[in-house]
């Protein structure tokens, strides 16, 4: 079940993700001519790099029809093996299979991704409970206590390790429900 939860997750994730693929196979898995059989031998021999590759190109469906079991199960792999993009993505797909969820009255996390240097966080926001406008007047205030909230739990630290490995940052993205304001509130590598 927990599985099946992950890959919920995976779908969600991953088809929204970025990678560079492109072509078409006709070998089992279905690859990217740009990588063919060469990368599906990589991968199937445990190479770490190649099967997170594979995920991402299976996750996005480009060069190839687009899977997101498959992918999820070649990143998984991937991330058993300590690769820090593939855990990241792990991680946060673990986090998709709960979403939508209201995380404060009025606030409800949407999903999240990886889109290019930034962990992406996005948010929905009533504004009926809660105006936008003060989210973008305590976004400072906000970014502190969301670097201190990493800090506080062995979970929350693991997983600012791991943008930090990664070299990634995190961006919360707040878009009210009047659709003419947002927030983006970004924290650093080097903040965490």
């Amino acid at each position: 079940m927990k599985q099946t939860i992950k890959f919920v997750g995976y779908i969600f994730a991953l088809v929204v993700c970025f990678a560079s693929c492109g072509g078409n196979s006709k070998s089992e898995v279905n690859v990217p001519t740009e990588y063919g059989e060469e990368l599906v031998k990589l991968a199937e021999d445990g190479n770490a790099e190649a099967q997170y590759r594979l995920g991402m190109c299976l996750g996005k469906g480009q060069g190839v029809s687009q899977d997101a079991n498959e992918a999820g199960k070649w990143i998984e792999k991937a991330a058993a093996q300590g690769h820090v993009e593939a855990k990241l993505w792990d991680a946060i797909a673990t986090e998709n299979a709960a979403t939508p969820v209201e995380v404060n009255k009025g606030v409800v996390l949407e999903k999240a991704f990886i889109e290019g240097d930034y962990v992406t966080y996005t948010y929905s926001v009533n504004e009926s409970i809660l105006p936008i406008e003060n989210v973008i007047q305590n976004a400072e205030n906000s970014k502190q206590m969301m670097i201190s909230a990493f800090h506080s739990t062995e979970k929350g630290n693991n997983f600012a390790q791991l943008c930090k490995d990664a070299n990634k940052g995190i961006l919360y993205y707040y878009v009210g429900s009047s659709g003419n304001r947002n927030c983006t509130i970004k924290i650093e590598p080097s903040d965490l």
